[in-house]
């Protein structure tokens, strides 16, 4: 029997058997992603998320002065975060509002957790972000 690291999954191999032992990082992630998501709907909080992820604020830049830096808002508005996620967003569009908050709820703890091991965008298909390549001895 040998182990191996692939992909955020540990693959253990046997003779004519394979089995996956999933990396605990991924295993924690996905039970409080789960945990978030499956909490009782809210209206106001659906509101406020869809708020959140609609919204364009102002860009902000910085001015290098010789002592310091300082930074201003500019009267330019940037994009908002669905507009960097356009799969999302026309998910979230076609949804309805359970569906949607489910949606948006996920994309703020991704967010939130983006840089955590094992995260991955949960209104993605989990598959496609950790492909495993079984090979069976």
């Amino acid at each position: 029997m040998t182990l191996q690291y692939d992909s955020g999954v540990f693959v253990e191999y046997q003779a004519g058997q394979e089995s996956t032992i999933q990396d605990e990082n991924f295993i924690q992630y996905d039970k409080k992603l789960k945990e978030t998501i499956n909490r009782h709907y809210d209206q106001s909080e659906y509101e406020e998320l869809l708020k959140n992820a609609t919204e364009q604020k102002f860009t902000s830049k910085l001015k290098v002065l010789r002592i310091k830096t300082i930074s201003y808002t500019t009267e330019k508005k940037g994009k908002a975060l669905l507009d960097h996620h356009p799969d999302l967003a026309a998910k979230t569009e076609t949804a309805d509002c359970h569906s949607g908050l489910i949606l948006l709820r996920g994309f703020f703890f991704w967010i939130q957790n983006l840089s955590h091991k094992g995260s991955y965008m949960p209104w993605k298909n989990k598959s496609s972000t950790n492909d495993i390549i079984c090979i069976i001895d």
